[in-house]
């Protein structure tokens, strides 16, 4: 037996049953992030003052000084 919902409780017309949309892909998400940082690097190696700063303070953020080779 097939119930038919309330008239109020239908879904209106021209309107999406998923209005926040479909969420992000951590992998897309993964994928931007690392591709942001590349350029951030590319930026840094052709002596970009801001680029510098923010990737030395990435690595401050990061502790990535006792990952370092000695």
């Amino acid at each position: 037996m097939v119930r038919i919902p309330p008239v109020e409780k239908r879904f209106k017309k021209g309107v999406s049953g998923n209005p926040s949309g479909r969420p992000i892909i951590p992998e897309k998400m993964l994928f931007t992030m690392t591709m942001a940082f590349l350029i951030l690097v590319l930026k840094a190696c052709k002596k970009d003052k801001d680029a510098q700063k923010t990737l030395l303070n990435i690595k401050r953020f990061l502790n990535l000084e006792k990952y370092e080779r000695p």
